[in-house]
């Protein structure tokens, strides 16, 4: 971050926040020293809820519409097409399958703009234009250097740093145990006329 601010990058708090570019610390999903995912920070101490029920190893195929609005979904056992369950909601469908799997899911159900639904053989039925749209890869660049002491996490690859380093995660729940291996990174541009960070 230090050499990141010397070459004239300002420091940026939050990557997520009003402005990207600049060089800072990432925000990771931790707790107390340890990767806590949605499953753990959430559905972990939700498991013993009356009106929960949890399917795993399952692979939704649509959202099931009615009247325009979204009802449910359709999902079956991984390798069990024809195994095809419903299950409905009482409320409202979340649809969290991420970046790709998100608007594929949407344009299986026919929601999305009319011709990409038309040209992959789904009949549209609910136009939102933007499903489906400017959709890119995150590249990372590693940069490794050699350095001329024992500065980095190579240092705890001998036995006896491997033993203390396990020890302070136990004992105090931080240390190199608790690493992300990348904790900090850039956003910076390519050239002065693009309008966003786009290294």
């Amino acid at each position: 971050m230090i050499a990141g601010q010397e070459a004239g990058l300002p420091y940026n708090s939050d990557f997520n926040g009003a402005r990207q570019e600049g060089v800072g610390v990432y925000q990771v999903t931790q707790r107390n020293g340890r990767r806590c995912s949605a499953a753990v920070g959430y559905l972990r101490d939700a498991r013993s809820r009356p009106n929960l029920t949890i399917r795993t190893d399952c692979l939704v195929s649509r959202i099931v519409i009615e009247n325009g609005h979204a009802t449910g979904v359709e999902f079956a056992p991984r390798g069990e097409r024809a195994n095809v369950t419903i299950a409905c909601a009482e409320r409202e469908v979340i649809v969290t399958a991420g970046a790709i799997g998100s608007p594929k899911l949407l344009m299986l159900s026919g929601i999305g703009r009319p011709g990409d639904l038309e040209r992959a053989g789904e009949k549209p039925v609910h136009v939102l234009n933007g499903v489906g749209q400017n959709l890119q890869d995150h590249f990372d660049i590693d940069i490794v250097y050699e350095l001329n002491g024992p500065y980095s996490l190579d240092k705890y690859a001998k036995k006896h740093m491997m033993l203390l380093a396990g020890l302070e995660y136990k004992l105090f729940n931080k240390g190199p145990v608790t690493s992300n291996i990348a904790e900090g990174g850039a956003f910076w541009y390519s050239d002065s006329s693009v309008p966003t960070p786009d290294l």
